[in-house]
């Protein structure tokens, strides 16, 4: 591994930006949590006009589908912000090891 050279502040200001942007901690706002919800309602609503069995089918089929994916990346990203946290609180105790290995398990984040 290359050296370190991480400005805790600057972590703090990226992680808490992106943060923002995936959720607010009530589910409004624009965050990827609420544009989630709004397609799950979008897609009850487009389901109901439709009034046609087939069409409530496919959307429940392309929803059972993509579900994983779109919850994944709310995910995807609450791991890769605990990872950036993690390896800055290890970097400033000095413990360069425990951050890499922080910084190896977000990018593996599920």
């Amino acid at each position: 591994m290359g050296k370190w050279n991480i400005e805790p502040a600057g972590v703090k200001s990226v992680v808490t930006k992106v943060a923002g942007h995936v959720t607010d901690g009530h589910g409004g706002g624009d965050t990827l949590e609420h544009h989630l919800k709004q397609f799950g309602d979008h897609i009850e609503d487009a389901g109901t006009a439709a009034a046609s069995s087939p069409i409530g089918t496919a959307l429940k089929e392309f929803v059972e589908h993509y579900s994983p994916t779109l919850k994944g990346m709310a995910t995807k990203t609450g791991g890769c912000i605990r990872g950036a946290v993690d390896a800055t609180k290890y970097y400033i105790q000095g413990d360069l090891e425990m951050a890499a290995e922080a910084q190896r398990k977000a990018t593996r984040a599920e």
